[in-house]
């Protein structure tokens, strides 16, 4: 009888000890990398992408959610706003009523544009029970700047002549992204 008494406790240290295990695992390996996007803010991303700032942008291809391709070179003569985003990002989400509502000021000068890594599926779900009004979808071809994106929402302002007048880096409020937005469609 000791014996079995004796089992019983090693078994439940042994359990304790997988459960412990189990819960700091993923800490130990996902706490660097929590470390590192805290040291690494929205305005240290911005300053790595604000060397684009004044350039021209590169064409981009994408897939819209009703199946379009679209090239960002077919709006030259038309402001774009074009938002690298995420449908689990909260601030993204947040940022969408005054994206639409800067596109709606500006329908004839300016298009809005979101693009996602997600699956299609998912964008297709969330572009129907938000009732989005601009494209979304995925980048079908990714070239710099657009690969050196590390946080979301990442906004590019781009003019009518296709120069990328300001890159915006995390959540903003309405009355920047539309003064952001008439700089460009002037």
């Amino acid at each position: 009888m000791a014996s079995e008494e004796q089992k019983l406790p090693m078994v439940v240290k042994v359990l304790i000890g997988l459960v412990i295990l189990l819960f700091l695992l993923p800490i130990l390996t996902i706490g660097p990398v929590l470390l590192l996007a805290i040291k690494k803010g929205p305005s240290d991303v911005a300053n790595e992408l604000s060397e684009w700032e004044g350039r021209s942008a590169p064409d981009l291809a994408m897939t819209t959610t009703d199946g379009a391709m679209l090239q960002l070179s077919e709006f030259r003569g038309r402001a774009v706003i074009l938002d690298y985003w995420a449908t689990w990002c909260g601030p993204c989400v947040r940022e969408i009523p005054h994206l639409q509502k800067v596109a709606d000021e500006f329908p004839q000068d300016l298009v809005v544009i979101g693009i996602s890594s997600e699956n299609m599926s998912v964008l297709q779900e969330f572009a129907k029970s938000k009732s989005l009004r601009y494209p979304i979808g995925a980048a079908a071809s990714r070239v710099p700047p657009f690969t050196d994106i590390s946080a979301v929402p990442t906004t590019f302002f781009i003019d009518r002549e296709g120069m990328i007048r300001r890159i915006l880096v995390g959540y903003h409020e309405y009355s920047q992204l539309r003064a952001e937005a008439s700089a460009i469609v002037q």
